[in-house]
Parts: structure tokens; sequence; C-alpha cells
């Protein structure tokens, strides 16, 4: 999966229809309050409009288990330095077509223009690492 490239971890099940993910996985969607309606069609539950020290111990846990830590959960990326972002990160917006100018500048790069089905997969990872999905797209 192109996941892979940015990191092993963050929102590595996002793109798995609900059938498809791992019972750890689903069990965690389910604790964040997801069913399979609202994760295969990218709906969001109330969990989602939560800071992450609002969450429960068990909505925490459940956040980890499917790749989220603090500042992606809280998509504090945005507001980073391109210097202050974690590698995987960088690696995400760089796939985008972010580079350290750009992101400086608060420019956006050509991909944003497009529509989440037309993204490549590639493109499409980056984007949830950084805090993106179908939904909040645009």
């Amino acid at each position: 999966m192109a996941w892979e490239r940015f990191s092993n971890k963050m929102r590595k099940f996002e793109d798995i229809h609900w059938h498809n993910l791992p019972n750890k996985a689903k069990k965690a969607a389910t604790t964040l309050g997801f069913d399979k309606e609202s994760w295969d069609n990218s709906g969001w539950p109330e969990s989602e409009d939560k800071w992450w020290e609002d969450l429960t111990a068990a909505e925490r846990e459940a956040a980890i288990e499917l790749g989220y830590d603090q500042a992606s959960w809280d998509d504090q990326y945005e507001g980073k330095d391109w210097d202050e972002l974690p590698r995987d990160v960088k690696r995400a917006a760089a796939a985008m077509g972010f580079n350290k100018e750009m992101w400086g500048e608060d420019e956006w790069p050509d991909c944003t223009d497009e529509h989440w089905g037309d993204l490549s997969p590639e493109v499409r990872s980056g984007a949830m690492v950084l805090g993106y999905n179908e939904e909040i797209w645009g």
C-alpha cells in the first residue's frame, strides 16, 4: 500500500473497507464510534470533533491502534514549519507536491484542485497523513 512510504502507522486503515479490516482495527474503529456505513462512506463519528486531550483513555488507545498520534488527530501539522515536521509527514507532504518554500508560504500544490477520487493513491495517502479524508478534502 502507498501509505507504507510515509509511515507504518499513520492512517494505515483509512483506505480499507470495513469488511477487510482486521478485528483489532474494527474494534478500535467501533470504540471511536464508527460502524460499517460510516467507515465505508468516509463519515466521522462525534469523537472526531474532540481534541486528543478530550478523548477518553479507550478512545485514545483506539486512535493509536488506527495509526493516529496527538499531532495527526489534532491536525497540528498545518501550523508547523517545514523543519519541525516529522520525517514521515515531510514525505507525505512532498508526495502531494509540497516543498519547503510552498509550505512556508502557505501555498498549495495543484493536487488540491482535484477531486478526492481523482487523486493518485500516493497523493491520497499523503493527504491522509496530513489529516485529510474524502469528506473534508473539499
